[in-house]
């Protein structure tokens, strides 16, 4: 949320949310530092999950439902390419057992997300099969990230891993799948529960307000919490706010403003 703010020596800024409303763009609302890191605090479901078995062994596999925004795929399995075993994202062991420090491809991940049929084969030079890590915009454990091929989960030795993608204007089924055409030396499957979320956390940023303190008040349940004010965006649960859905959240800050401040 952006808070207009006019001229004053004093001034607070407030604003009213219900939980269940939030809905903010890909790329919007506070830094990672500042947020929380754990998927469940950001995002809430709005379609039941959907499990897909991508076998190591063919091209991607086409979910039944069809997907917009904001998409969770919480990934497990493993298996070999090319006779080393990798998981979503790394290569962990290499032939005949020999274990490596694990290592992600150089431009990302495996596993891949395609928005079309791409065909049977959602390899490296598919231009309709990116990396999921081209598309992750928020990963448990870490928080919000900006899409591109070092935005990976770390290495999780049980292959477990959530991550949120933005498909951008895209609407309709999405392909997953494992980044390799030569299937001949590959086994096993990865397994992605896909479930459409939207934002579920109450942020807040402003610009221009001087000393002071940012707060957040829940109307329904009566805690409050505060800190001090900064350039730096603020997320209430990020801040120890218990929030339910359908709580009525107040947020907003305090401090000394010159003319312009917005």
């Amino acid at each position: 949320m952006r808070f207009h703010i006019p001229t004053a020596a004093l001034l607070a800024v407030f604003a009213v949310t219900a939980v269940q409303a939030q809905s903010h763009g890909p790329f919007s609302g506070f830094t990672p530092e500042v947020g929380p890191t754990d998927i469940d605090d950001v995002f809430r479901a709005i379609t039941d999950p959907e499990v897909v078995e991508a076998p190591l062994v063919i091209g991607g596999v086409l979910t039944t439902e069809s997907y917009s925004g904001f998409v969770r795929l919480d990934l497990a399995g493993s298996g070999t390419n090319n006779i080393s075993a990798t998981d979503s994202y790394y290569t962990f062991e290499k032939p005949l057992g020999n274990p490596v420090e694990p290592f992600p491809p150089s431009d990302g991940s495996w596993i891949a997300i395609g928005e079309i049929d791409g065909g049977p084969c959602l390899d490296f030079s598919n231009p309709f099969a990116l990396p999921a890590s081209n598309k992750t915009v928020f990963i448990d454990g870490i928080g919000f990230t900006t899409p591109g091929p070092l935005t990976i989960p770390t290495f999780d030795d049980s292959h477990g891993y959530s991550i949120v993608v933005h498909l951008g204007d895209y609407a309709g089924p999405i392909y997953v799948g494992n980044r390799d055409c030569g299937f001949g030396d590959n086994t096993g499957s990865l397994f992605v529960t896909v479930t459409g979320v939207v934002r579920a956390d109450i942020s807040g940023s402003i610009s221009g307000l001087q000393g002071g303190f940012v707060f957040c008040r829940n109307l329904t349940t009566g805690q409050q919490v505060t800190r001090p004010n900064s350039e730096v965006g603020w997320n209430c649960q990020g801040l120890g706010l218990e929030v339910a859905d359908g709580d009525a959240v107040l947020t907003g800050a305090v401090g000394s403003s010159g003319a312009g401040a917005e």
